[in-house]
């Protein structure tokens, strides 16, 4: 499986993907990248900041919707 897909198989499971989440599972350091390509497949993925801990910002990502027709 490509990263953009192990990404999206997470997000449909209802997980929240962060870089860190997908660093630590895939090795994968372009998160934003995927899910940049993911959006313009047609994917509603909201993001939302959170501070974390040490005061650093960090994006949630979520799917809101696939698009229709999807074949997943």
């Amino acid at each position: 499986m490509t990263y953009k897909q192990l990404i999206l198989s997470d997000l449909l499971n209802g997980e929240v993907m962060t870089v860190w989440k997908a660093i630590q599972r895939y090795g994968n350091t372009n998160c934003r990248q995927e899910i940049h390509h993911l959006r313009k497949e047609g994917y509603d993925i909201s993001c939302t900041m959170i501070e974390g801990e040490n005061g650093k910002r960090y994006g949630e990502y979520r799917l809101l919707s696939k698009p229709s027709g999807a074949v997943v």
